[in-house]
């Protein structure tokens, strides 16, 4: 039987607030206590909140905790869910590195996110490079499983079934599907419908192939 896992988390650029609590919290409890899940990793992105805060590293530091503190008050079990930092996992920025080599300038300057955010923040031509590359990031952090099993030799990948939130076509899932491709891993789409309030789910059933 295919485990089912859920992946998700925040950056530590400031206190959570209400808006994270509806449009996110309160379903992880949910989700968290539904017994429908065998693993859930929440992870602190302080790697990250660094991309657009180097010159403050000290608010992203003291905000790690907060956050932890957030999650926790919330009604976040760590009896049930795993909390974790990213920056103390090595292994997501190695694969964050070698997924640079597989993508393209273009592709990433495509990105809608990515063109709002550089214009919100005023960054233009000076936009920090770990900032423009962060939707590979989030794609390491997703897959980051797979590959960590695959690098050791381990072949029970093929039996993983990965569930992704959508929220657009972004370059993180465009990366996502690529990979799932790459080492025929099923991959399950979740859309929001806003009508109904509810999930429905799209099977990606990829033949393996080349990233392109």
């Amino acid at each position: 039987m295919k485990k089912k896992v859920i992946l998700t988390g925040d950056r530590p650029t400031g206190r959570l607030h209400v808006g994270h609590y509806v449009g996110s919290l309160s379903e992880r409890v949910r989700l968290q206590n539904s017994g429908l899940y065998d693993e859930i990793y929440i992870m602190i992105a302080d790697a990250q909140a660094l991309t657009d805060n180097a010159e403050h590293p000290e608010k992203v530091r003291q905000n790690i905790l907060q956050v932890a503190l957030d999650y926790l008050s919330c009604g976040i079990d760590p009896e049930k869910s795993t909390i974790f930092i990213q920056s103390m996992v090595p292994e997501l920025t190695e694969l964050t590195f070698y997924y640079m080599n597989l993508v393209t300038v273009a592709r990433v300057q495509r990105n809608p996110t990515v063109k709002s955010e550089i214009q919100m923040r005023n960054f233009e031509a000076s936009i920090p490079v770990g900032f423009f590359c962060y939707p590979i990031s989030q794609a390491a952090d997703i897959t980051a499983k797979a590959a960590l099993m695959k690098r050791h030799g381990i072949r029970e990948y093929r039996d993983i079934e990965l569930d992704v939130y959508v929220t657009g076509l972004t370059v993180a899932l465009v990366e996502v599907i690529n990979f799932c491709s790459l080492y025929d891993i099923k991959l399950v789409l979740y859309h929001y419908d806003k009508y109904t309030k509810n999930y429905y789910t799209q099977d990606v059933y990829l033949k393996r192939q080349q990233y392109v």
